[in-house]
């Protein structure tokens, strides 16, 4: 009797080793295998890592194609030149989208693992009002990042010591700019400063926070020591040699106050820009012509001296045109003058 009942407890202990083992076995299967497993995990961080690589270098492209200021193509019209991306329409919101090409990727990151697809199935890249997104297997989209900021680690990136604060949302608003290392010439009510560069970029991040307005004041600027004139307070800042001005797409607010830049070129204002205010640009410069984003929907008085106001991609409903024209010599919209 007494041996029988050895044999029920090793029979027992048994299965219950088997059960347990099972157990461990379906956890270690679970945490290797699981939605948040380690093999899962370890994936998704992989692709990350990959979608990280696919946007700057797109950012990289994009900051290339500014610095060539003597074309105005737009930057999304540059990359569908070199073939980078492709317009279709998306059947689901029937809206067009900017795609991005599995080819390029496979070109750019060498070995990746998604943007395989289409938009109808997924698994596939594309640009929507200026930011990368991914829209996965299960058809949902998920944001990477904005496309079209500064490279911030690029040689090209202009070193200026920009003036600015925080406002009450917790964005940065851009003020002035330290110009106390540049060579100047005094006159008598207005003050002459030479950059050494011919092109000027605002910046979209400063101390990763995102730049929404450029409100330039010459009473925020810095000058150089003794560079300010007899009658300072009825004169301006002359910025010389900028020829081009490139504005961060973050930027939502310009306002330009007792400041000119006397040789501007090429004004490169930004695709999310709704508010231009009173004066902002009204300089006797070489600027000829300014392509005003459809997103504007105000500008004020005398904005603009003289200057072609291009509206190609048409004119906001919200923005009414006065009688002076805020200032313009001719207003085109979608190829019509006005």
């Amino acid at each position: 009797m007494k041996q029988r009942n050895q044999r029920g407890i090793t029979l027992m202990a048994l299965v219950i080793t088997i059960i347990v083992l099972l157990i461990l076995a379906g956890i270690t299967i679970t945490l290797l295998m699981g939605e948040n497993g380690v093999l899962n995990r370890a994936h998704i961080a992989t692709i990350k890592t990959e979608q990280g690589l696919i946007l700057e270098q797109l950012r990289t492209e994009m900051y290339e194609k500014r610095l060539d200021i003597g074309n105005k193509q737009k930057e999304i019209d540059y990359l569908k030149d070199k073939q980078i991306v492709k317009t279709v329409m998306d059947t689901n919101s029937e809206t067009s989208l900017d795609v991005l090409e599995y080819s390029y990727l496979e070109e750019i990151t060498k070995n990746t693992i998604t943007g395989k697809g289409d938009l109808a199935s997924g698994d596939i890249y594309y640009i929507e009002n200026g930011n990368l997104y991914y829209k996965d297997q299960n058809k949902e989209s998920s944001k990477i990042g904005e496309l079209f900021v500064e490279v911030a680690n690029s040689d090209n990136v202009q070193d200026l010591k920009w003036i600015y604060h925080e406002n009450e949302e917790g964005n940065m608003v851009i003020t002035g700019i330290d110009l106390s290392d540049y060579s100047y010439e005094n006159g008598t009510y207005d003050v002459e400063i030479f950059f050494n560069k011919d092109s000027l970029t605002v910046p979209s991040k400063l101390e990763g926070k995102t730049v929404v307005k450029l409100n330039l004041n010459k009473n925020d600027f810095i000058l150089p020591e003794k560079a300010t004139p007899e009658f300072f307070w009825m004169g301006v800042i002359k910025i010389k040699n900028i020829k081009t001005i490139i504005c961060a797409d973050t930027i939502e607010d310009i306002s330009i106050e007792g400041v000119s830049f006397d040789d501007l070129q090429t004004l490169q204002l930004p695709q999310n820009l709704k508010e231009i205010r009173n004066y902002a640009f009204y300089v006797y410069a070489p600027l000829t012509t300014v392509d005003i984003p459809k997103s504007v929907t105000t500008i004020g008085e005398y904005a603009f001296s003289s200057q072609t106001l291009n509206f190609k991609d048409g004119k906001n409903d919200a923005l009414e045109i006065p009688e002076n024209k805020w200032g313009a010599g001719k207003i085109i919209i979608d190829g019509v003058e006005y």
